[in-house]
């Protein structure tokens, strides 16, 4: 089974420092954690989220997680910014981590696990359904559901984007 995966973060400046280290607790928090993270810095990020980068790093190192960073000059908008660390990344399998999201600990073991399938392997992409909080995480607002079969996505796919992803 392949477990060898490349997380994948963009940064940028208006980013809460609070939800960053929170975001980076739960990549660390994963039952198979990334062997590299790819950190986007889309452009200059300020002092106090640079510490927070910095802790990070730090953290992975513990972790034997290679870390690497690609820094954009100036801010270029999330889908270039992606597009770079993409580029980046040195395996197969990427984790697509948003900067102020928690994730469940078992999440990319269960990504894994489905991908590494017989069955499953023409799968190309992987996504989850989404719980969102408000400004606590102890209160639950709202859940972003997706199509989850073959014939439900492809009868989606053209009136929206059958996967979830974070604005």
């Amino acid at each position: 089974m392949v477990e060898d995966y490349s997380g994948l973060m963009s940064i940028y400046s208006k980013e809460s420092p609070d939800l960053l280290r929170n975001a980076f607790d739960s990549i660390l928090a994963q039952t198979i954690l990334p062997k590299e993270f790819v950190c986007v810095l889309d452009g200059p990020i300020g002092l106090n989220l640079t510490e927070v980068v910095k802790w990070f790093k730090s953290e992975c190192s513990n972790r034997n997680i290679k870390i690497v960073f690609v820094k954009n000059p100036v801010n270029c908008g999330l889908g270039i910014s992606l597009a770079e660390g993409l580029r980046a990344c040195s395996y197969e399998y990427i984790g697509r981590f948003d900067s102020d999201d928690l994730n469940n600990p078992e999440r990319m073991e269960v990504m894994l696990n489905y991908m590494n399938e017989d069955k499953n392997q023409d799968i190309a992409v992987v996504g989850s359904q989404i719980a969102e909080f408000s400004d606590s995480p102890q209160r639950l607002i709202g859940r972003r559901k997706v199509p989850i079969s073959f014939n439900e996505v492809a009868q989606k796919v053209f009136l929206r984007n059958p996967l979830n992803h974070m604005d």
